[in-house]
């Protein structure tokens, strides 16, 4: 592994000063689950800087304000599974917490890290979509306030500045008698990365969908939601037929994203099924 300087700042402040100083040559860590691999691996050459921010309260907490549920981006997902007040109400992000590698990775890995590497495999992200997640930045600038499909488009187009600290996220309150579900598919239960994954959360009335929010997984160029099924959905009442006609078009509109790949061959159908099964549920719930 390649030698780098470990700095731990004392203020946000002096964070934002270092990022700045060492641009273009420095990561930020917290659990540093993701980063220490690529480290070690090989795949950050560029790096001579660490920058450590698990200490910083700043960016701790989980509180319930205003205007939804604010979490902050050092917060890990053992802390989100044992939330009281994110079980009561966003129990999709405790369901997606819970498939983040074993008990030791979740113990240190955070909600920040994770979305920041915006990796189309990471297990949050379909979930946070899905309950349309807005994340608080912080920069020399000032603190923005974005939507995360945004942040994660801005970020795989390199439109995202390299200084901007991720402070955390808010989840606005959900929609009376929200109907939501993860599932993940990996070749090992723990340990693994997503090799599919699919987030549903929607509404129901009387067997007609009100709205519904579709995020997939481990499929697409960068995550975001499948706005295309979500419009077809929207107003229909739901039947088997048409759960059959949403998981195809879910399938056609992950190709004209994403193009052919040869593990389609084998995410497909299965992403085609889940999408399919997953609907049937809300069906039968409401």
């Amino acid at each position: 592994m390649q030698s780098f300087a470990f700095l731990r700042p004392t203020s946000l402040a002096e964070t934002l000063a270092l990022m700045s100083e060492h641009a273009g040559h420095c990561r930020v860590v917290a659990g540093g689950t993701d980063l220490v691999p690529a480290l070690r691996e090989g795949r950050l050459q560029d790096v001579s800087v660490l920058i450590d921010v698990r200490r910083r309260p700043e960016l701790q907490g989980i509180k319930r304000t205003e205007h939804g549920l604010w979490l902050g981006g050092g917060t890990t997902f053992t802390a989100i599974v044992q939330s009281a007040e994110v079980s009561s109400a966003w129990s999709l992000l405790v369901e997606a917490s819970r498939q983040v590698g074993g008990k030791q990775i979740r113990n240190l890995a955070t909600l920040a890290g994770n979305v920041a590497n915006a990796s189309p495999a990471a297990d949050s992200i379909p979930a946070l979509l899905c309950l349309e997640a807005r994340v608080s930045l912080l920069s020399t600038r000032g603190t923005r306030e974005v939507q995360l499909e945004n942040y994660l488009e801005e970020k795989t187009t390199g439109q995202n500045p390299l200084n901007e600290l991720l402070l955390g996220f808010l989840l606005p309150y959900p929609r009376a008698k929200t109907q939501a579900r993860f599932v993940k598919v990996a070749r090992r239960q723990a340990l693994a990365i997503a090799r599919l994954s699919l987030a549903i959360a929607g509404h129901a009335e009387d067997g007609v969908i009100d709205w519904v929010h579709v995020a997939p997984g481990a499929v697409l160029p960068y995550p975001q939601r499948l706005t295309k099924v979500e419009q077809f959905l929207t107003g229909c009442r739901l039947s088997a037929e048409i759960c059959r006609a949403a998981a195809e078009l879910a399938a056609k509109e992950i190709l004209a994203q994403s193009g052919k790949r040869p593990s389609f061959d084998y995410k497909l159908p299965v992403l085609k099924e889940l999408v399919k099964e997953m609907l049937e549920e809300l069906r039968e719930r409401v």
